[in-house]
């Protein structure tokens, strides 16, 4: 049966959203995996030292930000595909809750370091 909540333009720009938001986490990833490499050979100091360049912080929230949007599209497709009906706007609103609060928290606590 089809799903009366899906179009098929709003499928297309999911898959799209979805492709970008990957394709934009790859390089913050790669600096991620830097800066988790720095942090296994500094100290507290030198990575507050570190977290505080513009540049570092700017992308550490840059991959919070897309990792929750990119992970928020994901499980939206998963509940529009595996859940009845009556549940999907509830589920849906309820992730899409959740991931907000996670970035939202996650900028926060990287503004005020």
């Amino acid at each position: 049966m089809k799903n009366p909540l899906s179009k098929p333009h709003l499928a297309h720009t999911h898959w799209l959203q979805q492709r970008l938001s990957a394709l934009f986490l790859l390089p913050l990833s790669y600096w991620l995996f830097i800066f988790a490499e720095h942090c296994l050979h500094a100290n507290y100091s030198e990575m507050l030292t570190w977290l505080h360049l513009p540049i570092n912080k700017y992308a550490l929230i840059a991959w919070f930000l897309l990792v929750c949007y990119h992970g928020a599209i994901g499980i939206q497709v998963i509940f529009e595909d595996y859940i009845t009906r009556h549940r999907q706007r509830l589920a849906i609103w309820t992730a899409n809750t959740f991931f907000i609060g996670l970035a939202l928290s996650a900028v926060i606590f990287l503004v005020q370091i």
